[in-house]
């Protein structure tokens, strides 16, 4: 009766330990599966770099919009462990264009392990699928053309602003 109760304690004792040294660890992977399923998202381009079999690493390069939450929470390293959902999945393919992931057989949504990834950057605008470097050398010219005559820019947004409430209403009406 002694020993049992000895083994037991010990066992006890033993999970304790154990539940201790992977609290912080099951907080953060908790902490990435709730801020995953946000709806505020933000688009991303993200590298991974998965471990296979063989001591081989596997490279892969995607566009995806991801929670914003956990975009904050990865790129100040306050979230190293857990998943990433990315949504709206794009790459970049062999012939220099940007391909949708999404298919007959796929969804568009890929999950990774944020251990796996080694570099991720924020867009300002969404990766049009079918275009290739040109719509961010497109989008360059714009900027430095609205640098270089600012006052002909208030002029156009005032009539584009005018236009697109046309236009919306037209298209929800």
């Amino acid at each position: 009766m002694k020993m049992d109760l000895k083994i037991i304690a010990s066992l006890f004792f033993g999970c304790v330990i154990l539940l201790s040294l992977t609290a912080c660890n099951v907080e953060e992977e908790t902490g990435a599966l709730v801020t995953m399923e946000d709806n505020d998202r933000v688009w991303v381009f993200i590298q991974f770099n998965v471990p296979e079999e063989g001591d081989k690493i596997d490279g892969y390069y995607y566009y995806g919009r991801v929670s914003k939450r956990q975009y904050s929470a990865i790129s100040a390293n306050k979230l190293t462990s857990g998943f990433i959902l990315l949504k709206d999945t794009r790459y970049w393919g062999n012939d220099d264009i940007i391909h949708a992931y999404a298919d007959f057989e796929d969804t568009g949504d890929l999950v990774f392990r944020i251990e796996d990834i080694r570099y991720i950057r924020l867009m300002r605008a969404e990766p049009k699928v079918g275009m290739g470097a040109e719509q961010w050398e497109q989008a360059e010219e714009e900027a430095e053309a609205k640098l270089e005559n600012p006052e002909s820019e208030a002029d156009t947004e005032a009539e584009s602003s005018s236009e697109s409430k046309v236009s919306g209403s037209e298209i929800k009406g």
